[in-house]
């Protein structure tokens, strides 16, 4: 997402902001906020900067910084899933191929996902 599109959602977490703390600020300046923000939370994930928002909205009684959304995108960042191994034939102490067909898996390629898959229902078999 490019910065433009992550100032436009962050407006509206913004104006909810304003509705909810009344820190008296004007549409003029919610937008230049929106800029700030974007600038400050550029590369995050939105839907965990939305979260963010909510959790702040929860949690403080002032208007939000973007040091303060910063500070909670840890908590509303979503947990990754450890995996079981992957069954493999192996050679010595390496599992010959196994990195090439993860990096191929995590770029998207069909064939790659699906035979990562399939090692991963053998494991959960055994």
């Amino acid at each position: 997402m490019d910065r433009e599109q992550l100032q436009q959602r962050l407006l509206p977490r913004l104006i909810e902001a304003e509705a909810v703390h009344k820190s008296g600020r004007s549409p003029e300046e919610l937008a230049l906020l929106a800029e700030i923000f974007a600038d400050d939370l550029d590369g995050e994930n939105p839907e965990a900067i939305e979260r963010a928002f909510a959790l702040h909205r929860r949690e403080s009684s002032r208007f939000p910084t973007p040091a303060h959304i910063l500070a909670l995108l840890p908590r509303c960042r979503q947990p990754v899933q450890s995996l079981p191994p992957l069954p493999m034939e192996v050679s010595g102490r390496k599992t010959p191929g196994l990195g090439r067909l993860v990096s191929r898996a995590l770029r998207g390629e069909a064939a790659a996902r699906n035979a990562m898959e399939k090692l991963i229902r053998q494991t959960r078999a055994k």
